[in-house]
């Protein structure tokens, strides 16, 4: 087959042509995972957004493709809002892996699962537990932003106090990464104007209201406690008090100002970005596959959960 040049890398816009000639050299796919869910005066899948963004600039560095739209999952406390997709964990988790089933058959060996939403990481970590099980072909969970400050990038933001969203040379107006993530996707004139939204009831989280001491969220009794006890990310489940409990940063006024915050939340996420070899996460998860497959399978065989779908992958390359 003739290796063609890459037209895009997002899979639901390519042809059938494109994804079999990809796949005769290589064998990733970023998967976002999403949510759509009340998030103040931002859009509703402002999570899903980012983790599209953070995909689209993570496999142009790997030579790796996308896989987008997977915007319903697990919400969590933000059910409250009529504007959130309730997805039970246990139905989120059965979609999400019948997709990985599909795209391991199809080719892909490689397969990184991207969140931008806190509860997305739970339903990740079991599916990726539960598809090694099953297929015993290791999948990766890749939060990107954990592995930039691994890598000891910081991205500029200011406070979610600092209600000023203007950009200037030494500042960073508190919304620009958010809309950067839009303009990455090509959808910044989806997000609404300042002028539009900023006002709505629920819009303006705690703390860009005057309230640092309630971010994320204002107390809710008992959470505080135990949140600061077990000092884990989510001790127990959750349903918000408010709309401002979620809500966002004020969003700049003007369709020029969005747009102009966009581009430049554009340019700050691609530099930070580009200060990480993403190639060593993928060369990683490959190296872990081959040692499964070469080292722990053949020694346990027998002891493993029996495979749902495939033998050995490296034995049928021989």
């Amino acid at each position: 087959m003739t290796e063609i040049k890459m037209r895009t890398r997002m899979l639901p816009s390519m042809t059938n042509y494109e994804v079999e000639s990809y796949l005769t050299r290589n064998d990733i796919i970023f998967v976002p995972v999403g949510v759509n869910e009340m998030h103040g005066a931002m859009p509703l899948d402002i999570e899903y957004v980012m983790a599209e963004a953070y995909s689209r600039l993570m496999a142009e560095n790997v030579d790796g493709l996308v896989l987008p739209n997977l915007v319903y999952f697990t919400a969590g406390g933000t059910v409250i809002g009529r504007g959130t997709v309730y997805m039970s964990m246990q139905d989120s988790m059965n979609y999400l892996k019948s997709i990985c089933y599909s795209l391991l058959n199809q080719g892909f060996r490689r397969i990184i699962l991207v969140p931008a939403h806190g509860d997305s990481k739970i339903i990740i970590n079991a599916v990726i537990s539960q598809f090694l099980d099953e297929t015993k072909c290791p999948m990766l969970f890749l939060d990107p932003r954990d592995a930039l400050r691994k890598n000891g990038v910081d991205l500029p933001r200011h406070d979610f106090s600092d209600t000023d969203t203007a950009t200037h040379d030494d500042h960073i107006g508190c919304a620009t990464l958010d809309l950067g993530c839009y303009n990455i996707c090509g959808r910044i004139d989806d997000v609404p104007t300042g002028e539009e939204v900023n006002d709505q009831p629920g819009s303006l989280c705690d703390a860009a209201l005057g309230h640092p001491d309630r971010w994320p969220f204002e107390p809710i009794e008992g959470f505080e406690t135990l949140h600061e006890l077990l000092g884990t990310y989510m001790p127990t489940a959750i349903y918000f008090r408010d709309w401002s409990n979620h809500g966002s940063q004020p969003l700049p006024l003007t369709r020029e100002d969005v747009r102009r915050e966009g581009a430049i939340g554009e340019k700050l996420l691609r530099d930070a970005f580009g200060k990480v070899d993403w190639k060593k996460y993928t060369d990683g998860l490959r190296k872990t596959d081959r040692f499964f497959q070469e080292v722990v399978l053949p020694k346990y065989r027998d002891v493993l959960p029996k495979n749902k779908f495939y033998p050995n992958f490296y034995e049928r390359e021989k």
